[in-house]
């Protein structure tokens, strides 16, 4: 029997804002202890880091939660002390931009003049974007990552890769990924995009082939789905019936980003109705919710055009 709750009491209002902690619909999951499943991709990209001169490339279709996994593997990877950066390439960018966006995540200290002749020296922090220069060709992106790596393992993770569309700009990347796995082996590069395979990504492959290790992102098993939710759940002290997981584990069909809304609505109406099991009806309406939510957005967006 499932305890009954007092509505604006403290332990329902607790539960309530847990849920916002335990699921996270419309943001990555940026934190190893609310990350659920995906262990083999995720054991892959430790592999790949380590593997001196190898190099990454993360695809799969939208939505299958590539930038979470490529956001928990940064912060685990930076508490193993190895040196991460993090960037995502928008349409407006090309091979030098991307470059500098990546390496000004990495902060080197730089020493300056005091004021006056009695003045002590000044520390500044500055992003090492300054140290690609005018000309950034691979061999300066090398050049730049091996000051500020200063023979520490480093990993750049650069996420909506797709979004470069001028195969001139992916030969660049091949170019580099080239030159840092042959000279720079303690650097590693690992690109993210939408793609059914790694042809769609990276132009000119096939010459970097024995450098990249290629990790597919397919959406989630049963059992991955589950744990997302369960786990959502446990954050606000809610249980979930059989019927109900069933139920919900197949509306949202191996897509990360709806085990997370449809867990954290269901567990919402289950609380907003002074309860802490949820339970089939709880589902159906919170997957016709967000039905009707999309049918009005698609709607309105037709409206306005």
């Amino acid at each position: 029997m499932s305890p009954r709750l007092k509505r604006g009491e403290p332990d329902q209002v607790e539960r309530l804002q847990a849920l916002n902690v335990g699921f996270r619909p419309s943001a990555p999951i940026d934190r190893r202890a609310l990350f659920a499943g995906r262990t083999a991709q995720l054991g892959d990209l430790f592999a790949t880091v380590d593997q001196p001169g190898q190099h990454g490339v993360v695809f799969g279709e939208r939505g299958v939660g590539k930038t979470s996994l490529v956001s928990v593997a940064a912060e685990t990877l930076g508490a193993a002390d190895v040196l991460c950066a993090r960037t995502t390439c928008d349409r407006s960018d090309d091979f030098e931009s991307v470059w500098k966006k990546a390496l000004d995540e990495l902060l080197f200290t730089t020493s300056r003049p005091g004021v006056g002749f009695a003045g002590s020296p000044r520390e500044a922090q500055l992003g090492g974007g300054s140290f690609l220069g005018d000309d950034p060709s691979p061999h300066n992106v090398k050049r730049a990552l091996q000051r500020l790596a200063g023979g520490r393992r480093l990993a750049i993770f650069i996420d909506e890769f797709d979004r470069l569309e001028v195969d001139e700009v992916r030969v660049l990347f091949a170019d580099t990924i080239k030159a840092l796995s042959d000279q720079l082996p303690n650097v590693t590069v690992v690109l993210i995009g939408v793609a059914d395979d790694v042809d769609q990504l990276i132009a000119d492959h096939q010459s970097i082939e024995r450098a990249l290790q290629l990790i597919h992102m397919p959406r989630m098993a049963e059992q991955e789905i589950t744990e997302i939710v369960t786990r959502g759940l446990e954050t606000a002290r809610l249980a979930i019936e059989r019927d109900a997981l069933g139920r919900l584990v197949e509306a949202v069909d191996g897509l990360p980003h709806y085990a997370h809304l449809y867990g954290q609505l269901s567990g919402r109406i289950a609380l907003e109705d002074l309860r802490t099991r949820v339970r089939l009806r709880d589902v159906d309406e919170a997957v016709a919710e967000i039905a009707e939510r999309r049918e009005r957005a698609r709607t309105g967006s037709r409206a306005s055009a």
